[in-house]
């Protein structure tokens, strides 16, 4: 229910949000046959399709990037551990590099949370980490991050190719979203130069 709940409330931030569960399964983050949509209320039915083993949550969140999402939430108690199933105290390097230059995340800590872990997935996911007792509690925190957290502005440059003089040229900018099946797009911008 809380990951439906979420996307509802996501979904009436941005109609066009899309949601994908993936489950921590030994070092990666497993979506099973879970596709990307936008009816949150497929996602109990995903939460259900995919297993998860295993608390190796660096090398998880950094893999989770290979899906392609926008952000990531990430609900754990932080107790992660090593391949031999070793609760670490310090996140490997590699997957700590991959997470910091990665689609940003929040982390929720549930249950009987290692606190300092949960900061350092917080603080790599550049969203932060927050506790949460219940479901709404978790679902304002998300909110709460997304809102204070928005997304930089994209600075786009255009280069002329060399020898083609200053002839006029339109530029028209495109955002691509949705379905990697049936992607939309808006016109961001057209101009004249």
């Amino acid at each position: 229910a809380l990951a439906q709940d979420l996307a509802t409330q996501l979904k009436a931030a941005d109609p066009r949000a899309q949601f994908r569960i993936a489950k921590v399964d030994w070092e990666r983050a497993s979506v099973g046959k879970n596709a990307w949509t936008d009816d949150p209320a497929a996602l109990p039915a995903q939460v259900q399709n995919v297993s998860g083993y295993g608390s190796r949550l660096w090398e998880a969140l950094a893999d989770a990037a290979r899906h392609s999402p926008t952000v990531i939430a990430l609900v754990t108690d932080g107790q992660a551990t090593d391949a031999n199933e070793q609760v670490i105290s310090e996140p490997p390097a590699l997957p700590l590099a991959v997470v910091q230059a990665g689609p940003p995340a929040v982390v929720i800590g549930v249950g009987e949370v290692d606190t300092a872990m949960l900061q350092r997935l917080g603080q790599a996911g550049r969203l932060g980490a927050f506790t949460a007792a219940t479901r709404d509690e978790a679902i304002q925190a998300v909110l709460a991050a997304l809102r204070d957290n928005p997304p930089p502005p994209y600075r786009l440059s255009y280069r002329a190719p060399d020898g083609s003089g200053s002839a006029p040229r339109a530029v028209r900018v495109f955002e691509r979203y949705g379905a990697a099946r049936r992607p939309g797009k808006t016109l961001l911008a057209e101009a004249r130069y």
